[in-house]
């Protein structure tokens, strides 16, 4: 382990520690007997025990509330039935017959398809285009690459990205 890694260890290790110690003077005077000379400790220790206990203050959202954050996120992003509705696609695109829509998102739209050889059964995912801007592009392009060097069977193998107009 390097130095920083050893003292920030040491810093953590000091600060949880001191959270276990009666909140107060009693505490300070603690983590002061705990840093000796070391003034630089001390005061970061004082730092992370403040960040500590503001954090220790809040409350997590419920899921009851996380599911209703979502929603509305959701609600909020994703394009009017128009542009959700399969109606729009055509029956293949390239080498790939659509089966059905499997599902969708504030990104894109994943559907089903046939590829015709190998005869495989795949997914096709496509942006919407009430959100196809060049930014959007290009982290849907990154993902595809990123998504094509990993290797899981929890993962989606990708076998081919790129773009199909619409029109």
């Amino acid at each position: 382990m390097s130095k920083e890694s050893d003292r920030y260890a040491q810093l953590c290790d000091l600060v949880q520690t001191a959270m276990q110690q009666p909140d107060g003077p009693d505490r300070d005077a603690w983590l002061k007997r705990q840093c000796q000379t070391d003034e630089d400790l001390l005061r970061e220790a004082r730092s992370m025990l403040r960040a500590a206990e503001q954090t220790a203050n809040i409350d997590a959202f419920s899921d009851q509330q996380l599911h209703g954050i979502r929603s509305s996120i959701e609600e909020a992003v994703t394009p009017t039935s128009a542009n959700t509705n399969q109606d729009w696609l055509p029956d293949a695109i390239d080498k790939y017959r659509i089966v059905r829509k499997i599902g969708h998102g504030g990104m894109g739209i994943v559907y089903e398809a046939t590829q015709d050889s190998p005869r495989r059964s795949v997914a096709i995912k496509l942006l919407h285009a009430a959100h196809s801007s060049n930014e959007r592009q290009r982290r849907f392009r990154r993902e595809a690459e990123l998504l094509g060097r990993l290797q899981h069977p929890g993962i989606a193998s990708i076998f081919e990205a790129g773009s199909y107009d619409i029109g």
